[in-house]
């Protein structure tokens, strides 16, 4: 926390810019600029130097832009301004050596988004690379401005964001607000966490127990009770908490690789745990076969098609996508086998519509467990059916599943998996 650098002595002045990235003193400068006893690295041209007691500023050519006079001088590395101490006060200084900024603060930190934080009694705020003073140090904490152009800020103990014009865009309501990630930012309400987007708005509320950052996938670990579930950016949930941390982890790795297909919400699958027969018709290497499919609905009615999965083995015997099923103590896929029929296959069991269960184990994939979505059916007399969706399994064992309005369904078993389909 920036509250607890306070600057107590020109020494601690000192030990914070070495904190804040100051550039190491280079010998190989101090070899070619010779009158100087140390001489730090060159930014924009530009370098902090020292003769006798007295720090400057000069170029490349050994010119002095600053002359050594002065406590201390650091030149920035994100713009090419130069921070300069005086009698324990810093001000600010361009290329030309105009001072833009009086010796009035007690530090100048880095610049962000054109933006550096400034303190001054105690306070934070924020200054321009013009020098001017456009949000006036009225916080007790600032940060740096993160590259969606807001900042984060505490006051009276609560937690908000402000814009490059001081408009505080998320109010200073909260307990902790973390860093944006992929437009959202963790905050954190009475205990518990959600999120909020760079319009300010807390698109996810505050309601779990934990919540960490949304990954590049769209996804994002939160936390209930103790076990851990994934959310998309509408906040739905996509897997229910069942994991610990180290296996959602895992379990996002394999999302974020492009190992496991993005899950569907939850909450949008039909309530009543129905699956609805329907007879899908797919072009498959450019023949018309015909699936006994069964559809999971979501609240607005469309449907997402489930596949048997001896079914699909059985009509892609003989092709680059040919896979064996069998049982492990959980279903066993092997690419590139030929299948081996049992008797069962394009044959349905059972008619109708049917309640099902969503099967919670893995999929042991050539040897290896994945999760992959599944439902299972069961007959009347116990027996249970498992059926996958098939772009699930045409990620997984990479052939290509689409829709066209020309083609309808269709599967490329000699392609790979293209996921804009």
């Amino acid at each position: 926390m920036r509250s607890a650098r306070k600057i107590l002595s020109l020494i601690l002045v000192l030990a914070l810019l070495a904190a804040l990235g100051i550039p190491a003193l280079a010998a190989d400068n101090e070899d070619k600029y010779g009158e100087y006893e140390e001489v730090g690295d060159f930014y924009h041209g530009y370098a902090p130097a020292k003769k006798g007691d007295w720090w400057g500023v000069i170029d490349e050519s050994g010119n002095e832009i600053l002359p050594c006079k002065y406590q201390l001088t650091y030149v920035f590395e994100e713009v090419a301004l130069f921070e300069v101490f005086q009698n324990n006060m810093a001000g600010l200084f361009d290329p030309q050596g105009n001072q833009i900024v009086p010796f009035k603060y007690t530090m100048i930190y880095i610049f962000s988004q054109g933006m550096a934080t400034v303190q001054l009694n105690g306070k934070f705020g924020y200054i321009n690379t013009k020098g001017e003073e456009v949000i006036p140090p009225i916080y007790a904490d600032a940060y740096a401005f993160e590259d969606v152009g807001l900042a984060k800020v505490i006051r009276f103990g609560k937690c908000g964001f402000v814009d490059t014009q001081g408009n505080e865009v998320v109010p200073l309501e909260y307990q902790e607000l973390y860093a944006f990630a992929n437009g959202f930012a963790v905050a954190a309400r009475e205990g518990k966490y959600g999120y909020v987007n760079t319009k300010g708005e807390e698109a996810i509320p505050c309601q779990y127990d934990f919540a960490y950052a949304f990954e590049d996938c769209g996804l994002a670990p939160v936390l209930q009770g103790d076990m851990f579930g994934l959310i998309n950016t509408s906040g739905s949930l996509v897997v229910p908490f069942e994991y610990t941390k180290e296996e959602i982890i895992s379990l996002l790795d394999d999302y974020k690789s492009g190992k496991l297909p993005i899950p569907a919400p939850i909450d949008r699958v039909d309530p009543s745990r129905i699956a609805h027969a329907s007879t899908q018709t797919v072009l498959l290497d450019g023949e018309k076969v015909e699936f006994q499919c069964y559809a999971l609905w979501d609240a607005e009615g469309n449907p997402t098609n489930y596949i048997r999965l001896r079914d699909l083995a059985y009509y892609l015997n003989g092709t680059p996508a040919q896979f064996e099923v069998g049982w492990n103590w959980m279903v066993s896929i092997t690419a590139k086998l030929p299948y081996t029929p049992n008797g069962s296959e394009l044959t349905t069991p059972f008619t109708g519509d049917r309640e099902f269960d969503t099967v919670d184990s893995d999929t042991l994939l050539n040897g290896s467990p994945v999760l992959l979505s599944a439902i299972l059916l069961t007959d009347d007399d116990g027996g249970g059916y498992t059926y996958y969706k098939l772009r699930d399994l045409g990620m997984a064992l990479n052939f290509n599943v689409g829709w066209t309005k020309e083609k309808g369904l269709f599967v490329e078993t000699d392609k790979p998996y293209d996921r804009d389909n």
